[in-house]
């Protein structure tokens, strides 16, 4: 098991012993990954089959600085990279959450793992930055 770094390993000290895999996003700074009008999808190999049990997506909401959470999601898992299921986990309650939780607690076996993340949208009239591109924030996703 690997951090990002020992910020990461003093927050998350109680979970670290479940973690299985953690999947910080690339970026050039500590700061959120941004897309503006683009559906995002990642697609994440293990390395060897895993039994997944919880996700977790670090995704941002602030509509006053034009940020929305992703309008859909969907996650696929695959043990070769070639025949793909939907998953379907349990989710939280999402609505403003800053971390977006997933879980299935009988496990599912999968080596790769592809999240996809549809945008917002046009900003609704009334608020901020009305008829632009809405902003998706990301930045991790840690799997149980």
């Amino acid at each position: 098991m690997a951090h990002a770094d020992d910020w990461f390993a003093a927050k998350f000290a109680i979970q670290a012993e479940k973690l299985t895999h953690l999947w910080v996003l690339p970026r050039v700074n500590r700061e959120w990954l941004a897309w503006s009008g683009e559906d995002v999808e990642f697609t994440y190999d293990f390395g060897k089959a895993d039994t997944l049990r919880r996700l977790e997506l670090g995704v941002f909401h602030d509509p006053s600085n034009w940020i929305y959470h992703p309008k859909n999601y969907r996650f696929e898992l695959s043990m070769d990279g070639k025949n793909w299921v939907t998953w379907t986990p349990e989710r939280k309650d999402l609505s403003h959450a800053r971390m977006w939780v997933f879980e299935n607690p009988r496990g599912i076996p999968a080596r790769y793992l592809k999240v996809w993340l549809q945008h917002a949208g046009t900003i609704p009239s009334g608020a901020p930055g009305a008829g632009k591109n809405a902003w998706l924030f990301l930045d991790e996703i840690a799997v149980y």
